[in-house]
């Protein structure tokens, strides 16, 4: 990401993300406001942790290393992986976060799995399909749970009927 290109600030000063449709996967433009509190964070970095690396007038990445160095997306999964493995004990890669951001807004709401789509850069269709997935796997808790609740209350039935299980 670039500032000024990717990431730039409105006349309201909340800051906006920007990915050309060439740029990305679906061939669509990515572009959205981003909340007072990812705005705040941001601006927070760019202003105060961001000028404290070395040589930072000389890009205009976002996101840099403590050499002042634009970081790759291949620092970027590597910083990722060992964060992850050192929070949870196992190693996931940045793809992880989309599933984990797309699978929880499909298990809430259409609408959330929609606007996620919209963040993510995938079309209604595929938003659907994983709202879909989320609601029927939901559905199969929730019979599981009836049927061992059911099970609990007529233990004493079926053990009278059928003999001790």
């Amino acid at each position: 990401m670039r500032l000024a290109f990717h990431l730039f600030e409105d006349n309201d000063g909340e800051l906006t993300v920007s990915f050309p449709a060439e740029t990305t996967k679906g061939k669509r433009l990515l572009e959205y406001a981003l909340s007072k509190e990812c705005t705040d964070y941001i601006s927070d970095y760019l202003t105060n942790i961001r000028p404290e690396f070395s040589q930072t007038g000389e890009t205009d990445a976002v996101w840099i290393s403590e050499e002042g160095q634009m970081l790759t997306i291949a620092n970027i999964a590597t910083i990722f992986r060992l964060r992850i493995k050192e929070w949870l004990g196992e190693e996931h890669g940045p793809h992880i976060a989309r599933k984990w951001l797309r699978s929880s807004a499909s298990r809430r709401s259409p609408q959330a799995a929609f606007e996620t789509a919209m963040v993510l850069g995938h079309s209604p269709m595929v938003s659907l399909r994983y709202y879909a997935e989320a609601t029927d796997r939901q559905a199969g808790r929730r019979h599981a749970e009836n049927l061992s609740q059911l099970r609990k209350q007529t233990k004493g039935m079926a053990e009278r009927l059928f003999g001790e299980a």
